[in-house]
């Protein structure tokens, strides 16, 4: 399966936010070249003039931009750096942070059509990239013996290509299997000798918006985990405005920072007691003992107001930043060039 067929997916055709991604690190990069600065990186998001360092973190983690593999990115970033981001930030630094306006997150507005009203599987889980974290999670979830015919689970092992074949993205999962510390390797065997054959797994036919739509939970895995930022993609957007459970799995106090920003998070329903976890404190699996509670003791009679309530609260939130976004947008540009000039 090609990542990218999944911008043919509700979020991605109504609201075109991969598109409104692009165009606004593209201004920024053009914004940097006219001031002199100069790409460090191959992907252009690490930039430089006479030590000066600007680092584009939007969409992306800003730990993803550790080139150097620093043991303390953070701690090494002095007051020459530049974050020019939309992540969120539990830890202090030196560098000056330019923080996108919130109303940025409303290039995620979207309205789903919702085709079954009542869920006909307890959990999904939708998985496209495969890197370490998901892996591990897919594992538990093998272990804990809950991948069954009452779930939705993709697990596609995909990368960045345009295509894609099998085979290549078998040789993905095996590499990650080898990147797992010996211990859990010992944990898992079972599981991963009974999944390899699998892979690229799918256990349903159903297309990927509908694989939510029928499922009471979703399981969320953000692209980037971290125990100091929190940075948000699509995934968690979607999840805001479908009416059904969620859980989350992202940087630590991720979903305190949804309820910070004004979202519905139905804390009423579930309890995000693992958020704030760092990976040190066996976040994986208590993050997947923590869903099989959330799908087996709530009854989708008894939460289905709440979820309904959240979708509403959340999409009007949602498109009013979508409303604002431009007008933001011209005012947060002026200050960006003023600090980078």
């Amino acid at each position: 399966m090609d990542y990218r067929s999944i911008y043919g997916t509700q979020l991605f055709q109504q609201s075109q936010c991969i598109w409104h991604e692009n165009a606004l690190v593209d201004m920024l990069r053009s914004l940097l070249t006219l001031q002199g600065y100069e790409p460090v990186d191959d992907r252009r998001y690490v930039w430089d003039r006479s030590g000066r360092r600007v680092y584009l973190a939007i969409v992306d983690d800003l730990e993803h931009l550790n080139l150097e593999q620093v043991e303390d990115f953070f701690g090494s970033l002095t007051k020459d750096s530049t974050v020019i981001t939309d992540n969120w930030f539990s830890r202090p630094m030196e560098a000056t942070v330019l923080t996108l306006p919130m109303s940025w997150f409303g290039i995620y507005a979207s309205r789903p059509e919702i085709h079954h009203a009542i869920p006909k599987k307890s959990w999904c889980m939708p998985v496209n990239r495969i890197d370490y974290n998901r892996t591990m999670v897919m594992l538990e979830m093998h272990h804990r013996g809950h991948i069954t015919s009452d779930s939705c689970v993709n697990f596609n092992c995909a990368r960045h290509t345009d295509q894609q074949a099998s085979q290549d993205q078998l040789d993905l999962w095996l590499s990650n299997w080898q990147n797992i510390d010996a211990h859990y390797q010992e944990k898992y065997q079972s599981s991963f000798d009974q999944l390899t054959p699998l892979m690229p797994f799918s256990n349903h036919q159903y297309d990927f918006d509908r694989m939510i739509e029928i499922s009471k939970v979703q399981i969320v895995l953000e692209t980037y985990v971290s125990d100091h930022s929190v940075a948000f993609s699509e995934k968690t957007f979607r999840a805001l405005v479908t009416p059904r459970l969620w859980r989350l799995f992202a940087g630590t106090w991720a979903v305190a920072r949804l309820r910070h920003m004004g979202f519905d998070v139905l804390d009423d329903v579930i309890d995000h007691d693992t958020d704030g976890l760092r990976m040190v404190e066996d976040k994986i699996p208590r993050f997947v003992k923590s869903c099989q509670q959330t799908w087996t003791t709530r009854n989708w009679g008894n939460v289905e107001k709440s979820c309904h309530r959240a979708q509403a609260h959340n999409m009007a939130l949602l498109e009013r930043w979508r409303q604002q976004w431009p007008s933001d947008l011209s005012h947060w540009l002026v200050g960006v060039a003023d600090h980078v000039r």
